[in-house]
């Protein structure tokens, strides 16, 4: 039974991998959540970097992870584009993380690579931020 859980748990990882709903850009993102009120993660990632690629195959794939991100919008942009990033603070590394409103504010941010316990614990900080801005307008 232990060994039916376990490789139940680890297809579920491979389909969730890429079973995050990634938004083509920034755009789409904050469209989408401004019709569905969610909050925006963006992913800022390099192609050689490995801790962005740690970052993906681990705690992107981890069920406890994916269940909290397919409840907020997610969007992958690349370190080298400067139109999409000219609103955010300057990236001192990646992987960086900024978890936004839909009207751009950040409500949190993670520069490297955090494992899953660490990366809910982001976001709870941010969605509790977030909520408390709203309770604001």
């Amino acid at each position: 039974m232990k060994r039916v859980l376990f490789l139940l748990l680890a297809l579920s990882a491979l389909i969730f991998a890429d079973g995050l709903n990634w938004r083509a850009t920034l755009g789409d993102a904050i469209s989408v959540a401004k019709k569905q009120d969610k909050m925006i993660m963006v992913f800022v990632e390099s192609d050689y970097c490995r801790w962005c690629k740690k970052m993906k195959n681990r705690t992107f794939i981890n069920p406890n992870v994916v269940q909290r991100l397919l409840q907020i919008e997610a969007v992958k942009v690349k370190r080298d584009d400067y139109d999409t990033l000219q609103d955010f603070p300057s990236i001192r590394g990646v992987p960086t993380i900024f978890f936004i409103t839909s009207d751009k504010k950040i409500v949190g941010q993670i520069v490297g690579y955090v494992d899953p316990v660490d990366f809910l614990s982001y976001l709870n900080d941010a969605q509790a931020k977030a909520k408390k801005l709203k309770k604001e307008i």
